[in-house]
């Protein structure tokens, strides 16, 4: 019988000698067990919630980043030049009388009125402002005025004298009964919640009711009811209508100024047109100097004062004003 040669042991034979000697291996315990494999799934649910909560807190991140940017877009976009710009000036308080203020404070000569200001007088109050737009208003005492822009103010009570000189700047004043804007000229508005009234020194004025459109001439008086019902009068040139706001007009320097320029100032303030008597008055009212401080009076009375310390004379003939020595 041959027998066969013998062969080189190798690892894996060694190993596979060693495990069937040994027997086979006891399982482990039961709780062992079950205590190794909760283990193992407490490991993996870490780190499965680990890698989850780094995602979440990229994806928290990024979104907050993403919001504050919107936001800082919306802020600059909606907020960021209001927050900066200042309101636009829209006026100076060149002329005070008793008590008056603007947004509930004390309303001060040369102040500024800014867009969104209100204005107020009381019982003995008065104002004469000039806009930046060349305009003057004069408000009258127990009257409120909102600012809402440079061209358009909103007269809740009270009366408004507006002096456009020759300036023909566009100028809305809304009221309860309508809007009113000039066209080039010089007139007054007096508003409540029961009535609207306009009277025109001089040039026209357009009263828009929303449904009546209106125009007013020089020396008329329109009233304007809750009813949308209108009612024309005539005036004369020293009615009585003006004289509040002859008492706010720009004084007049008298100091080394001629006759003849304190007559134009009254014919401008009050619409008289002035006549002289020859052309010799003419030439000395230009020569005749005036020595003294600026009027604190309405333009006709100032007429009769200032006058009586010279030779000349007034005499009203019907629009005009005669002047004689």
């Amino acid at each position: 019988m041959n027998t066969p040669p013998p062969t080189e042991d190798r690892p894996d034979d060694k190993l596979a000698q060693l495990l069937a000697q040994s027997g086979p291996r006891p399982a482990p315990p039961a709780r062992l067990e079950a205590e190794v494999r909760a283990a193992v799934h407490a490991e993996w649910l870490h780190l499965t919630a680990a890698k989850n909560a780094k995602q979440r807190q990229r994806w928290l991140i990024a979104a907050s980043v993403l919001f504050s940017a919107l936001s800082v877009g919306w802020l600059a976009r909606n907020l960021g030049t209001t927050a900066i710009e200042a309101p636009a000036l829209i006026a100076t308080i060149t002329q005070l009388q008793g008590s008056n203020d603007v947004n509930n404070g004390s309303a001060q000569l040369n102040g500024e009125i800014h867009a969104g200001d209100r204005l107020h007088t009381d019982r003995n109050g008065g104002v004469r402002v000039e806009l930046t737009n060349g305009i003057n208003l004069r408000i009258a005492a127990n009257s409120e005025l909102r600012w809402l822009n440079a061209n358009q103010a909103h007269l809740d009570h009270g009366a408004v004298y507006i002096d456009s000189h020759a300036n023909a700047a566009a100028l809305t004043v809304h009221t309860a009964h309508g809007d009113v804007r000039h066209l080039g000229t010089r007139y007054l508005i007096n508003a409540d919640q029961e009535i609207l009234q306009v009277a025109v020194r001089e040039g026209q004025v357009a009263i828009d009711t929303g449904s009546t459109q209106v125009t007013v001439n020089a020396l008329q008086q329109v009233q304007v009811d809750a009813r949308q019902n209108v009612l024309r009068s005539d005036l004369a040139m020293n009615d009585a209508v003006w004289q509040w706001a002859d008492t706010l007009a720009e004084p007049f320097v008298l100091e080394n100024r001629s006759v003849a320029e304190f007559l134009q100032w009254v014919s401008k303030e009050t619409g008289y047109k002035v006549h002289y008597s020859s052309q010799a008055v003419s030439a000395a009212a230009s020569n005749t100097l005036l020595h003294g401080q600026q009027t604190r009076m309405a333009p006709l009375q100032a007429l009769q004062v200032v006058l009586a310390a010279t030779d000349f004379r007034a005499n009203v003939q019907d629009k005009a004003l005669v002047i004689s020595q």
